[in-house]
């Protein structure tokens, strides 16, 4: 969503480079932080109560996001009220409020225990590293399947904001209810999908998460008939409902599949290289999608 609406916030070019240079270096510091953090929590999870412990750790992530969402939004309002003009200073102290945010979280961090990590029998090479996880039948499949979902889902996904903002005239605060709307039953639902990995098994939550997201992927079409009617919020309001569910399960599921495929002791690697997949699935399809809104933005069947 953010990646869509970044040409409608910043419209001036020196800003939208800027914003996209910082954009890129926090993801490229995100990414090392994240393949260690993933094998750290391989290594320090039972495996059997990996449902369990994730879906507790994202409810709490996502319901302390919504609450922080909703104050920073309150802040910047009343901010641009008592200070009109000085709107990015607001934005400033937003920013070294969430560095201060940081640095305690990695205090938190660094007094977990860390497994005592697993004697290198031999050294290889950094590209053979890389390639092994491809060499694994059941982690390439996994891979295949996490990274043409992500193409799929990132090529349309983020531009639904513009859609609503655009063609269906609607307020941002609404859109942001929607996201919070969303938000809200994927929190009230990530217990239960928790609870249904650990006793089932992670491959059935994403045979129910997986189509019924593609679902709401298609409902979107009935939201215009050809434009808006009577039933274009109350569909709305539904497909962020579903969509909220469907993403928790799909996302907790995931993850743990490539937490328990990763070998001990190998687990860095094979989870570099699937986050490496991802990222590039998920990287070039907002781009090839804005192509193809450009292109069909043009046209028109008849």
């Amino acid at each position: 969503m953010l990646i869509a609406i970044i040409p409608l916030l910043f419209p001036h070019q020196a800003s939208l480079s800027l914003l996209l240079m910082a954009m890129a270096l926090n993801g490229a510091f995100a990414a090392v932080g994240n393949s260690s953090w993933n094998s750290w929590m391989r290594d320090l999870v039972p495996q059997d109560r990996l449902g369990s412990f994730f879906s507790k750790r994202m409810s709490l992530t996502t319901a302390l996001g919504i609450a922080l969402n909703l104050a920073a939004g309150v802040y910047i309002d009343h901010w641009k009220k008592l200070f009109p003009g000085y709107e990015l200073r607001g934005y400033s102290i937003l920013f070294f409020l969430g560095f201060l945010a940081g640095m305690l979280g990695v205090y938190f961090i660094s007094t977990i225990p860390e497994p005592r990590m697993a004697p290198i029998e031999k050294k290889t090479r950094f590209v053979r590293l890389i390639f092994r996880p491809f060499k694994d039948a059941n982690f390439k499949n996994l891979i295949m399947f996490l990274g043409s979902w992500n193409f799929a889902v990132n090529l349309a996904a983020p531009f639904f904001t513009v859609y609503m903002l655009k063609r269906l005239q609607m307020d941002m605060s609404f859109i942001i209810a929607l996201a919070v709307l969303s938000q809200l039953t994927s929190l009230s639902f990530l217990r239960i999908w928790g609870r249904f990995s650990d006793r089932f098994s992670n491959k059935s939550v994403l045979g129910v998460g997986g189509p019924l997201f593609l679902l709401c992927i298609l409902a979107w079409t009935f939201t215009t008939m050809p434009e808006k009617y009577v039933l274009t919020i109350p569909l709305l309001v539904a497909i962020h409902i579903f969509t909220g569910i469907s993403m928790a399960g799909v996302t907790l599921a995931s993850g743990n599949i490539g937490l328990k495929l990763a070998p001990k002791g190998q687990a860095t690697a094979y989870l570099a290289a699937n986050s490496l997949v991802n990222s590039l699935a998920a990287g070039s399809a907002p781009v090839l999608g804005g192509k193809f809104a450009d292109f069909f933005a043009e046209r028109e069947l008849s």
